[in-house]
Order: C-alpha cells, then structure tokens, then sequence
C-alpha cells in the first residue's frame, strides 16, 4: 500500500460484532485496491473491537482504533477524519456493506471531474432478509429526484434543501464521497449529536464549488431493527437528548452558513433554510410525542418545555405552540382527507383526493 493512499474507509462501528467482519470483506474484495481502511470503534461492549484488531494484525490495509470514550456515531467520524491519510475518504457503517466496484467509480468520477463531493444512489434492505453483495441487482434502489449524472446548478443548496424537506432525496453521510482536503480546508467536522450526518450534508453541499451527482448505487443499506437509527426509547433523558440534539444541530448549520457570502449578507435566505430544517423537525420528529388521538403523551410536555426553554429561552410559548399546533394541523388534514375519500368511496367516485404522507 503507498504511504499515502487515494482512499480511506472510515468504518465506524459499536456493538456490530455479527456483522462487522462482511462489512469489512465488501472492501477488501474490491477491484480498486488503492485504499486504507480505519475501524473506528466507539467503545463497544462486545466483542466487536477485539474482531477489528484481528484483522488489523491480520492485513496492511487496515488500522483499529478504539474511543476513550463512547460519543456517538459523529465523534467516531470526527476521529476517523482526523487519523485519516487518503486523498479522499468514504465513510461506512460497519453494517452495511459497499459493492466491489464501488471505491472505482467513486475514484473515477471524482478524479475526472475534480469533485470536492460525489454524491450516489443506494441498495436498502430491511434486517438481514437476503443481505449479500452479489445480489445488488436484486435489491430495492433508491434514487435522488433528478439523479442524471453531471454538476448541479448554482442554486444546488437550496434545491437539495428542498428536495430533502419534502423526501425527495436523501442526505445520509455514507451516500457521499470526499475529498479530504475540502473538508480540513474548511474545517467542516461532525457535530456529536442525533442527526450528524444529515446536519454534515447540508453543510458540505454548502460550501462543495463542485457536488457531483452520479446515478450508480454503490452501498447497500441494512434497516436494522435495534440499530442507533431504528431505536426510539421512551425515556425523559432519551428524548430529551434527541430533541436538544435536533435543536442544537439548527445552530450549528447556522454557524457554518454565516461564514459563506451567499448567507452572511442575506440573513432572509439563512432563516429559510434554517426553517426549512425545522419543518422537517416538525412533520417527522415531533410525531412521537403524541399518541393515536393528536394528544400529548403524559409527561412529553414537560420535556419539551425543558428543552424548548434552554434554546429558545425568550421565545419558548412561540416555539411550543408551533410545536404542538403543528402536529395537531397535520393530524387533522389528515383525517379530513381520510374522510372526504371515504365519502367518495361510498358514493361510488373512488378516491379523487390522493392521500399525502403524514
């Protein structure tokens, strides 16, 4: 392996111990061999971090490295980042899996274009249902909304913004592909908090001159029941770090567009996107605070008062009444839609209102 080499994987990886070995595999069988491999481990109670010294001993390519600490998924990165020597890097689940020709085409399309971020298309799979590298034909693909090859137009963030408030694209930080110098250059790093990868995302497409997007699905996904993702406890302490965490996120995006002329001489184009970011809050996160009938679950308003006054503190009875007014609108056009299509179904007109996703 050259001293420095094109790519580096960064794996991140906690309590995967079934599954980090096929992870690693997936790299290792591709035809591009220019690469290294850094297996982050966030302080696993497993076996999983013993699994990767093993095959750090065992193979030149790969370096294990352990937290001191467990910091979530962002601090594992922020550390991969840090320890990483590539012209570009990639980051990885440790329970996902890429395709053999992934790390080419990456290369190929960034070196060609002299992308700062290749952006591409994905395999999902849920659980462990068929999960083999072989079978990436077979599996369900997800594309961006206007996936055709070639380099977004100057409007690319608030675009992407868009598309990503209404579900049309996707902003996981596994679909992206870096040049390592962009990134210390600008000194864009993980914030260490839910939702790091999507807060990262935005704040790359923001500053890349050049964000190429490319049709091909390289990385197959596993929805995995039990996963940091998947999970939602029920817990005061739980909840309340996953709201504040969204919150805090808000700042940071904010922190990173003030640097950038377009939004530091506009402060009316920054407060869109920012409330852009918390309409996407608003619509998915805040539903499971409230039960089937609209109404708060016991004990929910007294989280979000508390985390709605450390951010907002003056502003708290505006934020917490758009917080809850917010779902209560959503639940019920919902339930007028419902309605109106079973009169129309009664009636014998079929469905002449489409549903629309909660």
């Amino acid at each position: 392996m050259a001293d420095v080499p094109a790519i580096t994987v960064v794996i991140t990886t906690y309590n995967i111990e079934s599954y980090v070995i096929d992870c690693v595999n997936s790299v290792l069988q591709n035809d591009f061999q220019d690469y290294e491999i850094l297996l982050i481990d966030d302080c696993s109670t497993d076996n999983t971090f013993k699994i990767c010294e093993h095959m750090a001993n065992s193979n030149e390519k790969i370096r294990a490295i352990q937290r001191k600490k467990n910091g979530g998924a962002g601090a594992a990165r922020n550390l991969g980042l840090i320890n990483a020597r590539g012209k570009y890097i990639y980051f990885v689940d440790g329970d996902d899996l890429i395709s053999t020709t992934a790390l080419k085409i990456l290369f190929e399309a960034a070196e060609k274009n002299n992308a700062d971020v290749v952006h591409t298309s994905y395999w999902f799979v849920i659980d462990d249902e068929d999960f083999k590298a072989s079978n990436f034909n077979k599996k369900n693909i997800f594309h961006d909304v206007n996936p055709a090859a070639g380099f977004l137009q100057s409007d690319i963030f608030e675009r992407i913004v868009n598309e990503w408030a209404k579900g049309e694209t996707a902003l996981m930080i596994w679909l992206n592909f870096y040049r390592r110098d962009f990134l210390i250059s600008n000194e864009i790093r993980f914030a260490e908090m839910i939702a790091e990868d999507m807060t990262f995302s935005l704040i790359d497409i923001s500053f890349a001159e050049k964000y190429l997007k490319i049709p091909q699905a390289v990385y197959l996904h596993r929805v995995r029941q039990g996963s940091l993702v998947q999970s939602k406890s029920k817990s005061h302490d739980r909840l309340f770090f996953e709201l504040d965490s969204f919150l805090i996120s808000t700042r940071y995006i904010e922190h990173y567009l003030k640097k950038l002329p377009t939004f530091s001489t506009d402060k009316y184009k920054l407060e869109e996107i920012l409330i852009i970011w918390l309409q996407k809050f608003f619509n998915g996160y805040s539903e499971q605070f409230f039960n089937a009938d609209g109404n708060l679950e016991i004990g929910y308003m007294e989280i979000i008062e508390e985390v709605l006054r450390k951010n907002f503190s003056k502003n708290i009875f505006f934020v917490k009444f758009l917080f809850v007014n917010y779902n209560i609108l959503r639940l019920q056009n919902k339930n007028m839609i419902d309605e109106s299509n079973k009169l129309k179904e009664a009636r014998g007109g079929g469905y002449l209102i489409q549903k629309i996703a909660a």
